[in-house]
């Protein structure tokens, strides 16, 4: 099948023949998306072609070409690839590719009309847009040439590094596709990195995970879910709203610094073995020094207010 796309001179009027498989090619409008068999098929228009045809006439339906395990079924209004199987059967046997994306700023919807042919010469009302890769505070937002990805339609992403995969949500900032949110929350998982070092300075090789985000949800089964209002955490298909962030956050109980809990610990200890008492049935002295560094002591240090256990 010819790849020479510059033969497309109007968006979905010209095609391309392969004389070795039957197969032609238009670009068209996705009109719906409506499948009653959950087949991911979708109705497309072809400028030209289907003129004459109503949008939900089954000669529209197209069929996906990637398989289920990887699904990224376009809108409403947008561009696609459709191939025809048999040469002079506009209206059966189709087959489509898409959404066509023209740059990585407008995953969350290209316009057919507007600007998703913006980079093939096809017709395209608008011309491209300034690459994000030539925008400083746009730098961090998508995949650079040596990665591999999977961008979802809106401020999220998994990206696959040697070694590294990321999982990102809110790269960018709210509303500004083109400007780096300097605090994303992501996932990463990494291998073959330095875990430890011993006296000699020798090094240990190792996997890590991160986890990073303002506040950071740890929910289990079996954990206080009776202060969890509106949220079954058993339901994978119920999402989490706002309200029930909210709720977790202000009611969940927080993690624990152990580091900063085993330094009040030894403090204790201490106060145990050296305070001591006027007479028996007292309180220790006050201004001894054991006794002191537990009245001081703040126990807020030790809480892990961002860390949220359920």
């Amino acid at each position: 099948m010819s790849s020479d796309i510059g033969k497309l001179k109007l968006p979905g009027q010209s095609h391309i023949d392969s004389e070795d498989t039957g197969f032609r090619f238009y670009i068209g409008k996705v009109v719906s998306v409506d499948d009653k068999n959950d087949g991911d098929r979708i109705y497309v228009r072809i400028g030209g072609v289907d003129k004459d045809v109503p949008d939900t006439d089954s000669g529209l339906m197209a069929f996906p070409l990637l398989p289920k395990m990887f699904r990224a079924l376009p809108q409403v209004g947008e561009s696609v690839f459709v191939f025809i199987r048999e040469i002079g059967k506009d209206h059966a046997n189709r087959f489509y590719l898409g959404p066509i994306i023209s740059q990585p700023q407008f995953l969350e919807k290209d316009d057919h009309i507007g600007g998703s042919q913006s980079l093939l010469d096809s017709g395209a009302v608008f011309g491209p847009s300034p690459a994000p890769s030539t925008i400083s505070d746009a730098q961090g937002i998508y995949p650079q040439k040596n990665e591999t990805a999977v961008q979802g339609r809106y401020n999220s992403s998994v990206l696959f590094r040697p070694r590294q995969c990321i999982i990102r949500a809110g790269v960018f900032v709210e509303g500004n596709k083109l400007k780096y949110n300097s605090r994303p929350a992501y996932f990463k998982a990494q291998s073959n990195v330095n875990i430890d070092k011993d006296s000699n300075g020798k090094t240990t090789k190792g996997q890590v995970t991160v986890t990073a985000a303002d506040k950071v949800l740890l929910l289990t089964y079996n954990g206080l879910l009776n202060k969890i209002k509106n949220y079954k955490i058993s339901d994978p298909n119920t999402e989490i709203t706002d309200d029930n962030l909210l709720d977790i956050i202000q009611n969940a109980y927080s993690a624990v610094y152990a580091e900063e809990l085993a330094r009040f610990v030894n403090i204790l200890k201490k106060f145990a073995a050296n305070h001591v008492h006027p007479y028996p049935g007292l309180p220790p002295l006050t201004n001894e020094k054991s006794t002191k560094d537990v009245i001081d002591y703040d126990t807020n240090a030790f809480i892990a207010k961002n860390i949220k256990l359920v």
